[in-house]
């Protein structure tokens, strides 16, 4: 399935680059990804983890853009690692792999680049932005082999950016997003443990009743705008 994504992710996106063009830009993520839950009730920002992705943008409008993006990375967390007296008891540990396709809308708060004299104002190599959409999520958990849950989800992508135009064709960009899930077990926690689960503790410790797990991603983002033919070229 993950190959799936990606190959028809691939073929998008070369489709798209050589049609039109300044309205299209490609680009790659890195950087680190997060998790919210039961292990880390407030965010675990001391033990983050890699991860990578890649996009396919269209310029809309003036001052929107839809983003296309796939991203791969991981997530975990030790019960070890944490101050409460009740997690070290509980002794739980996971590390998960996540593949997430999203569709994103973007909202730009400047006039970036050559996307139109936007309420009269001249046009900035920069801007900050605001996006917002909707995902699919595909999850393995690394230390149970037989999960005894749905390892998929949908996600809503939310957060804020920053664009910069590095060169005529190129932009550097920091994004900092949250994904709302619609599942509890990102941390590989259930009222059940099957065989091969992390543990052969008391399943009371393995009771997941808070709500559902969330992700968090800081990436630096680098990519390609297509130059239209016959139209005036980006930001010089």
């Amino acid at each position: 399935m993950k190959k799936t994504f990606f190959l028809t992710a691939i073929l998008i996106i070369f489709y798209f680059s050589y049609s039109n063009a300044q309205t299209h830009e490609v680009g790659a993520s890195a950087g680190m990804m997060n998790y919210k839950g039961e292990l880390a009730t407030s965010g675990n920002l001391a033990y983050p983890k890699m991860g990578f992705g890649a996009f396919y943008r269209i310029n809309a409008t003036r001052a929107s853009s839809w983003n296309f993006q796939m991203i791969y990375g991981k997530i975990a967390q030790d019960d070890a690692n944490s101050d409460d007296l009740f997690a070290k008891m509980r002794g739980h540990k996971f590390e998960t792999d996540l593949f997430e396709f999203s569709a994103q809308w973007e909202y730009n708060f400047l006039n970036f680049r050559n996307q139109g004299n936007r309420l009269n104002e001249r046009k900035q190599n920069f801007t900050p932005y605001f996006f917002c959409g909707l995902g699919y999520l595909q999850f393995t958990p690394k230390f149970n082999q037989n999960p005894n849950y749905s390892t998929r989800s949908v996600v809503i992508p939310l957060g804020v950016g920053m664009k910069y135009a590095l060169t005529e064709n190129l932009n550097l960009g920091l994004v900092v997003g949250a994904r709302a899930t619609f599942t509890d077990q990102l941390d590989d926690m259930g009222v059940q443990v099957n065989q091969g689960a992390n543990t052969n503790r008391n399943p009371k410790y393995y009771t997941n009743g808070g709500g559902n797990d969330q992700y968090y991603f800081s990436h630096l983002t680098l990519s390609y705008v297509f130059g239209d033919k016959g139209k005036e070229c980006p930001v010089k």
